[in-house]
């Protein structure tokens, strides 16, 4: 495949070893019900341009960073951090079973802990209900912002707050 800007002989390269590369190139901090993937944007060394994470090969996707997706319930958060955009922070958190609240927050004991000013300490909370995993704010100082690419789930009688640039809805 030819991932990046790159010319002459360093153009090509394997999928598998796109793979190895950005594997080397992410951090893992594996916790009990949460794992933390930290890296850099995956770029090229030689020529900066950006990889992609995925990559379509005759109708075929190739997801370039291994998430080690668990068996168990799961859900992906990816942190949006806008101090370090070049940083990407992923959480892969495991409910072991459908009693269990992750706990989002700045404080030490949080399950998802963020450094940001505006989280509170105890900031939201994960977990599963009727095989559905929801996020419920703790009464945060500045609320929960989700961003999603995907459909909503709405309950009928129960608020739905959207936020789009300065535009908030009820």
């Amino acid at each position: 495949i030819n991932p990046c800007k790159c010319s002459g002989t360093m153009k090509y390269l394997h999928v598998s070893c796109l793979r190895q590369l950005m594997q080397s190139k992410i951090t893992k901090i594996i916790g009990k019900t949460v794992t933390l993937l930290t890296f850099k944007t995956l770029d090229c060394d030689i020529c900066k341009a950006p990889f992609p994470e995925n990559i379509k090969i005759k109708n075929r996707i190739y997801t370039l960073i291994d998430l080690n997706k668990p068996d168990n319930n799961y859900v992906i958060i990816e942190a949006i951090v806008k101090e370090t955009p070049n940083i990407k922070l992923i959480f892969v958190i495991i409910f072991k079973d459908k009693q269990q609240h992750i706990k989002i927050g700045r404080a030490f004991d949080s399950d998802v802990r963020l450094s940001d000013i505006s989280v509170s300490r105890t900031h939201a909370c994960l977990y599963i209900y009727n095989g559905n995993c929801l996020l419920k704010d703790t009464q945060s100082k500045f609320g929960t912002l989700v961003r999603t690419s995907h459909k909503l789930c709405v309950i009928p009688g129960k608020p739905l707050y959207i936020q789009q640039g300065t535009t908030f809805m009820t």
